[in-house]
């Protein structure tokens, strides 16, 4: 018995395609290339963009150059310099201002604030303002130093200064650049506060209490002063009476209560 003869597909030949059919593959075919060629243009660009922007920030034009420093009277030029951390031919984009301020706030103990930017092309601007000093204080071993409003040891002194205020007793584990304690510090921002017609007449500020002082006058005479809150009254309060008060035979002056300075006088003097 024969076999069956199996069908067979007959597949189109190319001449059997539609023609509009052929037009539109070649068309899709040309926009997919097309748009693979933007896409590697556009990359190329952009690295292109990048490589032109790293080369530009990295030129020695933009590297630092000159250092322009201002308000420094206590500190030198070179410790300042050395203080910011930068190096001349650093670039200036790695820079970050802040960082700067605070390595030198933190660095230089005459330094209370710092201001540091860049001046385009090569230029870092420091601009300072050093701290005052208020008054003096000794260690343990005799050594003396110079105490600002804040309370910062900003430098050693070769020996005591008879016209600055002295704080009674000793700092223990005195360094330049360090810190009395929160008590002290509070009493040397009362004398900060002051005015210097009142600081020049103050011979020693003495701790009473936890948060009170008591400042010895010269030539005579004491002040009360109590604990510091109100301090801006009660120096007024002092000014007022060292100004225009008679002030043979001082004792106390007492300005525990603001606005109401009593005033005490040696027992029988002048009598």
């Amino acid at each position: 018995m024969a076999r069956a003869a199996r069908p067979t597909s007959i597949r189109p030949t190319p001449s059997s395609v539609d023609p509009r059919i052929a037009r539109r593959r070649a068309e899709v075919a040309r926009a997919r290339l097309q748009l693979r060629r933007s896409r590697l243009v556009l990359v190329g660009a952009v690295l292109g963009a990048i490589g032109v922007a790293a080369g530009v920030t990295r030129t020695p034009l933009l590297d630092v150059d000159r250092f322009a420093v201002a308000g420094a009277e206590r500190t030198t030029r070179e410790a300042v310099v050395a203080a910011t951390g930068v190096v001349a031919g650093s670039p200036m984009t790695d820079l970050i201002p802040t960082e700067v301020e605070r390595r030198l706030e933190a660095t230089l103990p005459w330094v209370a604030t710092a201001e540091v930017s860049r001046s385009w092309p090569s230029t870092l601007r420091v601009t300072l303002v050093e701290r005052s000093v208020v008054a003096q204080a000794t260690d343990p071993s005799g050594r003396w130093f110079l105490v600002s409003a804040d309370g910062v040891l900003v430098t050693e002194a070769q020996a005591a200064d008879p016209f600055l205020v002295t704080i009674d007793g000793v700092v223990p584990d005195a360094v330049v650049g360090g810190r009395l304690v929160d008590r002290a510090a509070a009493g040397t921002a009362v004398l900060g506060a002051a005015s210097d017609g009142v600081r020049t007449r103050i011979r020693t500020l003495r701790f009473t209490g936890e948060d009170s002082i008591e400042l010895t006058l010269r030539p005579e005479g004491r002040v009360a002063f109590g604990a510091v809150e109100q301090a801006d009254q009660k120096l007024r309060d002092l000014d007022t009476v060292l100004a225009r008060v008679d002030l043979s035979c001082l004792a106390i002056i007492d300005l525990a209560v603001p606005a109401h300075p009593v005033l005490q006088r040696v027992d029988g003097c002048g009598s």
